[in-house]
């Protein structure tokens, strides 16, 4: 009596690597997208303690932010930004911009207050 065991060709140990290795790097991707996206922080509705997690903003400079915001109403865009928070320059902005800092809904803000 014989035996007989399947006999994997060379080109279905290639297929097999290359469907593991494209599996592999959709799911880094899928994650990679996922902890972009969870990373950012809004300046509009950001806390103390949001703001701080964003590199190159410490206990100061979230607190002048907070301030600025509440005096001021949101930030529009980064530009607005600068101007208005002591120490925050162009050079700074697009850092913190790189690190997860975005600035959304100070537009629609600031044009509904305009007419009152």
């Amino acid at each position: 009596m014989m035996i007989s065991l399947p006999v994997s060709s060379p080109f279905s140990v290639i297929q097999h690597r290359f469907a593991r290795a494209a599996i592999g790097l959709l799911l880094c991707l899928c994650l990679w997208s996922v902890s972009a996206w969870a990373w950012a922080v809004n300046v509009n509705v950001a806390t103390d303690e949001q703001l701080q997690q964003i590199k190159g903003i410490g206990p100061k400079t979230a607190a002048l932010i907070l301030e600025e915001r509440e005096r001021g109403g949101p930030f529009v865009d980064f530009q607005d930004l600068q101007e208005r928070v002591k120490g925050i320059g162009a050079k700074r902005a697009q850092s913190l911009q790189q690190e997860g800092l975005t600035i959304e809904g100070g537009a629609q803000a600031a044009s509904s207050t305009v007419g009152r």
